[in-house]
């Protein structure tokens, strides 16, 4: 069941206000110190004024949540109860450690690096080093079994969360899956150092801009905030600083860079992205940082008071959510091998590393051999690799088969690391089994697809490297306990 606490309702209260212009919309948040600083954008107030924003009325408790039909206004940045911990301890000269948890935005070489350099010039006096805990195409959904081995190992004092793009699917389709997985990260932080300060940075995409024009976040911002409301999380967003750059046509938010050293197009206008989603380097992620920076010159001393909340938004909640090896915990039947580090694939952005993580790696392409795991709990999927030799995986629950999944998508002209859990089942005793199909994905329908042209190029030119189909397997992520019946490795 949904707690929805004083500073949420407070909140939502304020988004469904209907003003006449941003001027009075800066004024009225000013005023109840929330932090708001809304997008000065020309045509916006006229489609914000004329709409009453419907994240007033959102009913967590309901069945559904539609989270495209939330309308929640955007803001640069939300102060709520800022970063006193972390601001105070740099002050003093202490040791920190400042992490980085995201998707392939944060994972890059570009805002993460410039913002920690922005930290260290902040507070010279302060021993701060950097994690990079993000690993590209993941969300929060991912993010949240990861987390105890990512996140928590380095024991952080202040953590940026990036994940509104790649959650940006999931927000749209199962809200409370995201909001859950969301709150599971932050109660694992807050449970491991309630001292611990975290910042939510929301990124977006080339479609998001209209949205923001309008004066709004996307969907997946609106159901983040639901749990920085929640739990007094500062939040950071990109969103009306690039709206406000396009509509001034000082940018494109998508497009072609002509001039590397000004990362400009043919008519001096900033690149943003060159593929809707990924800042340009380094000029797009400068942009970016310069947002960050700007917040967070703001963070440090406008912290709200803000009492914890003593109930979760949902319960039960995910902080139990965990990642085990697959060696030891599962029945494995049909015919496999063990991945060898040296003459196994490389995992695009990570290469060898990525076998640090999977120590026992199994593959097979033999099909109807299978992984069985029997657990106790509500939640449970598999990790491995997808790439070009990737084929379909039939998975049965308790017996029955519950889907089919093609594990070769339009990005697998490339190896990566992947892996989500199922939907979630009754809390309970239950045995699940993926096995390899005899049906095999058509590669060629699927890599044409995709809507970047040639994208079949590598099939057409290298057609032996996609002819295998197999299906690996390396870690289980559940909440729950693995039964200790039938434990058996290849």
């Amino acid at each position: 069941m949904a707690v929805v606490t004083e500073n949420y309702k407070r909140a939502i209260r304020m988004a469904a206000l209907q003003y006449r212009d941003m001027n009075a919309l800066r004024i009225m948040c000013a005023a109840v110190s929330i932090g708001f600083a809304a997008p000065s954008l020309a045509e916006a107030s006229t489609a914000v004024s004329q709409q009453e924003s419907d994240y007033a009325h959102v009913d967590l408790h309901a069945d559904q949540l539609d989270a495209q039909k939330w309308r929640y206004p955007a803001a640069e940045r939300r102060i709520r109860g800022g970063l006193p911990n972390f601001t105070r301890k740099a002050r003093a000269g202490e040791e920190l450690t400042v992490a980085y948890f995201g998707g392939s935005i944060t994972a890059h070489d570009g805002w993460r690096p410039m913002s920690f350099a922005n930290l260290q010039e902040d507070f010279p006096q302060a021993k701060l080093s950097m994690v990079n805990a993000a690993i590209g195409g993941t969300g929060s959904i991912v993010g949240v079994f990861r987390a105890d081995t990512d996140l928590l190992s380095h024991q952080p004092d202040l953590v940026f969360i990036e994940f509104a793009v790649n959650d940006g699917r999931d927000a749209r389709r199962k809200p409370k899956d995201v909001i859950r997985a969301l709150e599971g990260i932050v109660q694992k932080l807050k449970s491991q150092n309630p001292d611990v300060d975290i910042c939510f940075f929301y990124t977006l995409q080339n479609h998001d801009i209209e949205t923001v024009r309008r004066g709004y976040a996307q969907p997946a911002v609106a159901v983040h905030e639901i749990v920085a409301e929640h739990y007094g999380i500062p939040s950071v967003y990109a969103g009306p600083a690039a709206a406000e750059a396009v509509v001034s046509e000082k940018a494109v938010f998508t497009g072609v860079i002509k001039d590397e050293n000004t990362g400009h197009n043919d008519k001096k206008q900033l690149v943003i992205t060159d593929d809707n989603t990924h800042p340009t380097i380094p000029h797009g992620h400068q942009f970016y940082a310069g947002v960050v920076d700007r917040s967070m010159k703001a963070l440090y001393g406008s912290a709200h008071p803000f009492t914890q909340p003593t109930e979760p938004i949902y319960t039960p909640t995910w902080e139990a959510a965990k990642t085990i090896p697959v060696h030891g915990n599962a029945t494995f039947s049909g015919n496999w091998e063990k991945v060898d580090p040296n003459s196994g694939p490389r995992c695009f952005r990570f290469g060898n590393n990525f076998y640090s993580w999977f120590p026992h790696l199994y593959r097979t392409g033999t099909p109807e051999s299978s992984v069985r795991v029997r657990f106790r709990g509500s939640m449970i999927g598999i990790k491995g690799v997808q790439g070009p030799d990737s084929g379909i995986v039939e998975i049965r629950v308790d017996g029955e088969l519950v889907d089919t999944k093609s594990l070769f998508t339009v990005y697998n002209t490339r190896t990566f690391y992947a892996g989500k859990p199922m939907g979630e089942l009754p809390d309970g005793d239950h045995t699940v089994e993926w096995s390899l199909s005899t049906k095999r994905p058509d590669k060629g329908e699927i890599l044409a697809s995709y809507y970047r042209e040639g994208n079949d190029q590598d099939l057409i030119d290298n057609p032996a490297k996609y002819e295998p189909n197999r299906f690996s397997v390396g870690q289980i992520i559940l909440i729950g306990e693995v039964l200790t019946e039938n434990r058996e490795s290849p």
